[in-house]
């Protein structure tokens, strides 16, 4: 986005930007600060504001600040006399990309747009990454839950907003009374020693699937904790 009074240096940075920096998009310009100008900024997305630091006139300080508050990603590569640059540094310092003299040379702007982007490759591979950790996460959400689930039945999850926080966040629908049980397989130590290892993930298996069909009429939720218990909580119930 580029801010700017003077419509001619709005013109001019665009052809710059267009020929030499296509990579670049300028997806909205300002000549005055009109309405809801820091909403309209901010619908825009942007990853870099190009501004004379006297755009917003008085409330130079407070726009810019406020905009880097929503925008907490965004960059800022500004322009204006010697003196401006303590006039806003204090409210985009850890937003600024870079600061330019006025007039602004081809060389300057050209330099200021590398920096710029370096950040800004580097901001979208965290992203990039980020992304792809939280898409790793959902597949194993459910390893979480488990250690919920363990942590519930055996007492480390203490206070009531913790156990309501989790149930919300795995979405797991109770009441606000519920009974946590436990089944497990009897004499299962001698059972064992007779099973492979498939025949005894088949018959964990098997048993979940009846206590889960069984409980089909009420709220619960129920997992494996081990090779010879289910767990099931149980809500909804009036006995």
């Amino acid at each position: 986005i580029i801010l700017d009074s003077d419509g001619e240096n709005i013109q001019n940075f665009r052809r710059y930007i267009s020929s030499s920096y296509p990579n670049f998009k300028v997806v909205k310009s300002m000549s005055s600060p009109k309405g809801d100008y820091i909403g309209d900024i901010v619908k825009s997305s942007p990853h870099l504001i190009i501004a004379d630091v006297r755009f917003f006139g008085v409330n130079g300080s407070f726009s810019f600040a406020e905009l880097a508050k929503r925008l907490p990603t965004v960059r800022f590569l500004l322009y204006g006399g010697l003196n401006d640059m303590d006039y806003l540094k204090r409210s985009v310092d850890n937003n600024l990309s870079g600061y330019m003299i006025k007039p602004v040379k081809p060389s300057d702007l050209g330099r200021s747009l590398e920096d710029a982007m370096e950040f800004l490759e580097i901001l979208e591979k965290k992203e990039q990454q980020l992304k792809a950790l939280g898409e790793s996460f959902k597949d194993r959400q459910n390893e979480f839950l488990s250690l919920f689930f363990s942590a519930l039945v055996s007492g480390t999850v203490q206070t009531e907003d913790e156990v309501r926080e989790n149930f919300q966040y795995f979405n797991i629908k109770m009441d606000k009374d519920f009974t946590v049980a436990r089944i497990k397989i009897d004499h299962y130590k001698r059972i064992n020693l007779t099973m492979l290892p498939e025949e005894k993930h088949f018959l964990i298996y098997g048993i979940y699937n009846v206590v889960d069909m069984s409980l089909s009429d009420v709220s619960h939720v129920c997992y494996i904790d081990s090779f010879n218990s289910i767990t099931a909580i149980i809500s909804g119930m009036n006995d």
